[in-house]
């Protein structure tokens, strides 16, 4: 694509119209209009040549961007399940919406001996048939409809949307991961030293708080405090532990501490395995742990709880056993599977290997997601402590995101809650500039000895 008119003949392929991004739920319902990025475009093309990517495996890449973007866009309705259980008599009664929304759901199962009959489940809006046909094109999968059953099981709206989101994210995930597989490739080819040392760049987001707070930001900001406390440990604790035993006076750089935070969440009986019982949302704050000074229930909410994270405090509602229970069916890594193309079939190959990976984490009775991201959180920062880790914290100049605009409060909030006072204090007082005993007899012996 090097024309524009090339960018909207493919982005027409997809399914997607330039002109009305704010239709598409995955990008966030934008308002403004994006403008053509031919030099980005071009760039990013250059990139995938040196990776080794074909032509065609370049617009399959695309075309499953593209199949990603449409999973947002599937539209579902409301239906009744089992309804052909119930006595047509009983039906014609009911053929009233109104007193269909009273009555269900599960008031119609309980008189006739069914408590699962006439509780509404998901099924896809009739506009959306169309988009589910464009994602089975977009993913070369021929059987439309047993791609739409996968999709769209007998579950409830907020389920089967979770569902779709969790297809969608897996997808984006696999085909990162594939990449990054490419990139290390290309750079193992290029090496021609014998030394194996390697480069592990971890990029973390920041804690963030944005309207709704739920298990996706919990997660996203569990993982933000556990390589904060990494940060503590390694540029305060570490540090201070390595002067006293080397016989220096030291007095501590004082620093809020966030492993209570952790151990709320991380230990035996904390936040995660309360979740992982799966209570209903209502009651799951109340199984909570007791109060403490870094989580409170937030009073006339009891499906909300506050916790005091290191950057600050974050007001959570619990959407949660519903979503930790998100895992891609059998059904959809199945038919997946089926797509005559070769790079769908490779992502669906590691779908079904991280679900066996997951089947095979010790004590994972319930195999939730926030048990796959405690075993993954664990084994990331045991492989970064074997290394010699070095921290970039990145400050945002405004919350607005305007280029060219520097707001001082803003700035100096985050340098607080990031630690990098402390961090600079601990450099101030310590001994940054180290040798070896050897290195410092080379360097220096000239001035000490004749």
């Amino acid at each position: 694509l090097n024309r524009s008119s090339d960018l909207d003949e493919f982005l027409k392929r997809i399914g997607i119209d330039k002109s009305s991004l704010s239709s598409h739920v995955y990008l966030g319902l934008r308002r403004e209009v994006v403008p053509d990025d031919i030099a980005g475009y071009a760039r990013l093309q250059s990139a995938l040549d040196v990776l080794g990517l074909s032509e065609n495996e370049k617009k399959r890449l695309f075309s499953l961007l593209g199949a990603i973007l449409r999973f947002g866009d599937i539209k579902l309705k409301e239906r009744l399940a089992e309804r052909e259980w119930l006595p047509d008599e009983l039906v014609l009664k009911l053929s009233n919406r109104k007193v269909e929304s009273i009555l269900f759901p599960g008031f119609v199962g309980l008189l006739l001996g069914q408590p699962s009959m006439g509780v509404p489940s998901a099924g896809v809006a009739k506009e959306s048939h169309d988009v589910i046909e464009c994602i089975a094109n977009l993913l070369e999968i021929e059987d439309v409809a047993r791609l739409e059953e996968a999709i769209v099981r007998r579950g409830s709206l907020g389920e089967t949307r979770n569902l779709i989101d969790t297809i969608a994210e897996e997808l984006h995930c696999q085909i990162f991961n594939w990449l990054v597989g490419l990139c290390n490739d290309v750079l193992r080819e290029d090496s021609v030293s014998e030394d194996r040392s390697s480069v592990l760049v971890v990029d973390v987001k920041e804690a963030e708080v944005v309207a709704i707070n739920g298990f996706e930001q919990l997660c996203s900001n569990l993982i933000s405090e556990s390589f904060q406390r990494l940060f503590w440990q390694r540029l305060i604790l570490y540090e201070e532990d390595l002067y006293r035993s080397e016989g220096i006076e030291w007095n501590d750089v004082e620093f809020d501490d966030n492993q209570p935070v952790l151990d709320l969440f991380l230990n035996p009986g904390g936040f995660i395995d309360v979740i992982n019982e799966g209570s209903a949302d209502k009651l799951l704050v109340e199984s909570f742990p007791s109060e403490t000074e870094h989580w409170y229930p937030v009073q006339d909410f009891p499906s909300r709880f506050g916790v005091v994270h290191f950057a600050g405090e974050v007001i959570y509602a619990t959407n949660w056993p519903e979503k930790n229970r998100n895992r891609i069916p059998e059904a959809v890594v199945s038919v997946l599977e089926s797509s005559s193309c070769l790079i769908v079939q490779r992502l669906a190959k590691n779908m079904r290997w991280v679900r066996g990976s997951w089947d095979g984490i010790e004590g994972n009775d319930q195999k939730t997601e926030l048990v796959a991201l405690r075993s993954g959180i664990d084994a990331l920062v045991s492989r970064i402590k074997a290394t010699t880790p070095h921290f970039v914290r990145c400050v945002v100049p405004n919350r607005k995101k305007d280029a060219v605009v520097f707001d001082r409060e803003c700035v100096l909030e985050q340098i607080q809650q990031y630690g990098i006072v402390e961090a600079t204090q601990m450099a101030a007082k310590g001994y940054p500039l180290r040798f070896t005993h050897k290195e410092f007899i080379n360097r220096f012996s000239a001035i000490a000895f004749d």
